[in-house]
């Protein structure tokens, strides 16, 4: 194993798991929509495209309509933002997409709502057609997982070159890696949404508001980090109208700052989902810690394996037993200095979950396509695991 680099040790990952899984000296990977596409994979095993749509429209059997939605460049909860704006009811999805992606995946309209629809929309990057109808809306966790089409372009181009990826590609076929929660789960731009909840489980209300609609980061826009300098300040008016539209979350923060100058009124003003996110988000960032600590005590990933085949994400429901694997768990959740108990959040009607999550995952349907420019990497991921933690295995730096 090799130890990670300070950003993703923010984030609860201390190691890289093989140093011969490496290419970046070899190929080049921008991440962007033309060379990250995300396809869902429906429970009935298809995968989600707009090639699936028809120009027929489909039979109405059915409370809920399903739709295909492709997008660009466009993080999920913005997307279904805009959509609950359009069809003036809620949507339903199964999972959240990279926003630095070409993505497709289902979501779910109550038809009853809905005096008349049209079969294609097209508007901010997003594309939708009318799939089919069903009795039942989508909900969270309802996919079986995702294809991925990742491209990389070589740096430089040898006999030895094709020699490495293909040991690599074996590698990838037999080796199991670390599952641990992607760069998306915490914000790919700005990962602060681990942060927020754990404001929120501290029931630190200004600090949470704080971290949503202030604390500039260089990464961003100026505008952004003008408008983040300014809620700072106080100046919730003068931060509302410099934030973007796609800032709806910090934009209605703002508002209700404004006028109450409540920290926990602007929190109970976001969607649930919103909320919910959070404090998953900070789930996920203790499970990060625990497995890299499962890792460290185990020192290889085999051997994890074969002891904590899963590792608890806590939540207010878990109850540790007496194993190596709980006591892991246990020393990291009494390190971040927080109980199990404080993870029901019933100021805002949160209850924040635990489960067991495979601590390992497989690479699934590995296919590498040789261009003139470069390679694409198609492959399967279970639903739950992230292609980041892949290609960081690969790039290191995603």
């Amino acid at each position: 194993m090799i130890e990670a680099d300070e950003v993703d040790k923010s984030l609860g990952m201390y190691y890289y798991i093989y140093e011969e899984l490496y290419v970046g000296d070899i190929l080049k990977f921008e991440k962007n929509p033309k060379n990250f596409k995300v396809y869902e994979i429906h429970l009935d095993g298809t995968e989600v495209s707009l090639e699936l749509c028809s120009s027929k429209q489909p039979k109405t059997q059915g409370r809920f309509a399903y739709f295909i939605m492709c997008k660009e460049g466009i993080d999920t909860f913005y997307a279904i933002h805009i959509l609950k704006q359009l069809f003036k009811t809620e949507v339903g999805y199964a999972g959240l997409k990279d926003c630095e992606s070409y993505s497709c995946q289902l979501i779910s309209v109550d038809t009853k709502y809905l005096r008349e629809f049209e079969n294609h929309y097209r508007f901010n990057n997003i594309t939708l057609c009318l799939y089919k109808y069903s009795d039942y809306p989508l909900m969270r966790g309802h996919l079986l997982g995702n294809t991925f089409k990742v491209f990389s372009k070589y740096r430089r181009y040898d006999v030895d070159v094709v020699e490495r990826i293909n040991n690599i590609e074996i590698c990838l076929r037999s080796k199991y890696l670390a599952n641990y929660y992607g760069y998306q789960r915490f914000g790919t731009i700005r990962p602060t949404t681990h942060l927020i909840g754990k404001a929120i489980i501290n029931r630190d209300w200004y600090e949470a508001v704080r971290v949503i609609a202030g604390t500039p980061t260089y990464p961003e826009s100026n505008v952004v980090r003008v408008a983040r300098e300014e809620f700072e300040l106080g100046n919730y008016y003068k931060a509302l109208n410099l934030f973007p539209p796609e800032y709806w979350i910090e934009r209605r923060v703002c508002r209700v700052m404004n006028t109450s100058k409540d920290p926990f009124k602007a929190l109970k003003s976001l969607p649930k989902e919103i909320l919910y996110f959070y404090v998953e988000a900070y789930q996920s960032y203790i499970f990060n810690k625990i497995l890299s600590e499962a890792l460290k005590y185990f020192k290889d990933v085999e051997t994890l394996r074969n002891t904590c085949e899963t590792l608890i994400v806590p939540g207010s429901n878990i109850i540790l037993h007496d194993d190596i694997c709980s006591s892991i768990t246990h020393e990291v959740i009494e390190h971040e200095g927080v109980k199990l108990k404080d993870f029901m959040v019933k100021e805002l009607g949160i209850v924040g979950k635990g489960y067991v999550r495979d601590s390992v995952f497989r690479v699934g349907g590995l296919n590498l396509k040789y261009g003139e420019e470069g390679v694409w990497f198609n492959f399967r991921l279970q639903r739950g695991s992230y292609a980041s933690i892949l290609l960081r295995e690969l790039f290191r730096k995603v």
